[in-house]
């Protein structure tokens, strides 16, 4: 797939150094909008891809499931409707989250858990680690995020402010033993190819045929995917090759999807200029996403979007 770049600096200030005198040059206008515009694609498509298992085939663009991705992340929306998660304001910003917020905010973009330091962390792909550059900690990526799952004192997404879990509605349900109930989501059986499957005590079972392995390797197989559209089959992890290094993954897109939404119809120079503006203060207020849009390390996008924004 031929993944959009990201937008050169000296463009974006550039087209603000002009706004900032009364010019709008439509070229540039155009270049930058349709340019994030399709960056965003880049990213929602990728970000799908990962957290829902929607992705698009290589060959025909036709969606294709990966059936255990996909159908945890349905669980996860059913789960979130019957257990109630309950809402609450950070106490220092006042913002409106759910624990489920706060978790969701380190697995996109992972922070040291000392805290007094909290800095950004940075992935190794290579050894599967994330390392924090500030003050030396180090995590294997897995361990991490049963960490977070786990952990009653999580920081705010918005402000950094440590928050102390409260009690939810209704718990999960538990066996006897202490392990998980099964869960209520079907999976689909490689022997019967029906959505029968379940999985419970470490195994796949498949409720219509009786065919059973264990999860690892049922993971393992059903990764292996084929595009109902054109025929063509391929791995999940030829698809993730494609995007990894291109810093595609950002997670929480909610500033994404609305300027998808909201770009195409802005019809004047100046409302085009608002709908880049609110985007770059999305990321600007987000900052460790920022560089996934505008060409750069963290540094410098941070430095030119505080420039920015005293423009404003």
């Amino acid at each position: 797939m031929q993944w959009a770049r990201r937008i050169k600096l000296g463009k974006l200030s550039h087209l603000y150094d002009l706004a900032k005198i009364g010019i709008y040059d439509d070229d540039l206008l155009l270049e930058v909008g349709w340019g994030l515009y399709a960056r965003c694609q880049s990213v929602l498509t990728v970000t799908n891809a990962v957290n829902k298992g929607k992705l698009p085939c290589p060959r025909c663009d036709q969606i294709v499931y990966r059936p255990v991705k996909h159908t945890q992340y349905l669980e996860r929306k059913a789960k979130s409707v019957t257990h109630r998660e309950p809402r609450f304001s950070c106490p220092t910003c006042k913002q409106e989250l759910t624990w489920i917020d706060c978790q969701e905010a380190l697995f996109s973009h992972p922070k040291c858990f000392i805290r007094a330091c909290q800095q950004p962390l940075e992935l190794s792909y290579s050894e599967d680690k994330l390392r924090c550059n500030a003050c030396g900690r180090e995590w294997m990526r897995l361990d991490y995020g049963r960490s977070v799952r786990k952990r009653k004192l999580l920081p705010c997404p918005h402000c950094g402010s440590m928050i102390r879990r409260p009690n939810r509605i209704k718990q999960d349900a538990h066996t006897a033993d202490g392990s998980s109930t099964p869960t209520s989501g079907k999976y689909p059986c490689p022997r019967c190819l029906e959505f029968s499957g379940t999985h419970t005590s470490g195994k796949f079972q498949c409720l219509q045929c009786g065919y059973e392995q264990s999860w690892k390797s049922y993971r393992r197989r059903s990764e292996r995917l084929k595009c109902s559209s054109c025929g063509y089959e391929f791995t999940w992890n030829s698809w993730r090759q494609q995007y990894r290094g291109k810093n595609l993954f950002v997670g929480n897109i909610p500033a994404v999807e609305e300027f998808l939404s909201g770009w195409p119809g802005c019809r004047t120079p100046r409302k085009q200029l608002v709908q880049i503006d609110t985007l770059l203060h999305a990321l600007h207020a987000r900052g460790s996403i920022a560089p996934a849009f505008l060409a750069g390390n963290a540094d410098t996008v941070m430095e030119l979007l505080d420039r920015l924004a005293q423009q404003r």
